[in-house]
């Protein structure tokens, strides 16, 4: 009996301590210039791949902090005690393609609505603090806004414009296009 019991025990503290050593994967998607803490029992050392792309820093002994320092892709490696691994696949994107919510959240691209087309003539666009609006133009070769603390606009391609809504406020937003033409739009931002 106490042979088979041997055998149970052995057979099963076998599996548990090849998974334990088996590396968990994670996927983290940070806005170059922005931090995310990360927190791990027992953590043993750090690696970064590319430490151009991301800054870590150990805090408190279980504390990663991450800080996207350029557009990119990389990987972290958290060593634990018990030689469990985690597997970081971080990703830095640009802030262009990522807004921020009310409560200073990251708000995916994926949220914001598809390309709204805006008619060639003048006209108003209206948008809330930290809302986001893709416009669809063609053509634009030159862009210039009044007041960038109300509304930030980011080229998107060769077609598409950001805009991204600052602070409460009107600016207007000029647009030259292939040819010589020039838009004008008058934005308006509310909380």
């Amino acid at each position: 009996m106490r042979g088979l019991l041997r055998v149970a025990v052995v057979s099963l503290w076998f599996p548990l301590s090849t998974l334990a050593a088996e590396p968990r994967e994670q996927s983290v998607r940070l806005v170059q210039g922005t931090q995310k803490v990360l927190e791990f029992k027992g953590l043993t050392r750090v690696a970064v791949g590319d430490p151009s792309v991301l800054d870590v820093k150990v805090v408190e002994g279980f504390q990663v902090v991450l800080t996207g320092l350029k557009k990119g892709r990389t990987t972290v490696i958290v060593w634990r005690a018990g030689g469990a691994r985690d597997d970081l696949d971080v990703s830095v994107i640009d802030p262009a393609l990522e807004g921020m919510d009310p409560n200073g959240e990251a708000v995916p691209l994926s949220r914001v609505p598809s390309s709204v087309s805006v008619p060639p003539s003048s006209s108003t666009i209206a948008l809330r603090v930290g809302a986001q609006r893709v416009l669809a133009i063609p053509g634009v070769q030159r862009i210039s806004v009044g007041d960038p603390e109300v509304c930030d606009v980011k080229p998107l391609g060769d077609d598409q414009l950001l805009l991204v809504g600052g602070a409460p406020g009107h600016t207007t937003l000029l647009l030259w296009k292939v040819g010589g033409a020039r838009v004008s739009y008058d934005v308006r931002v509310t909380r």
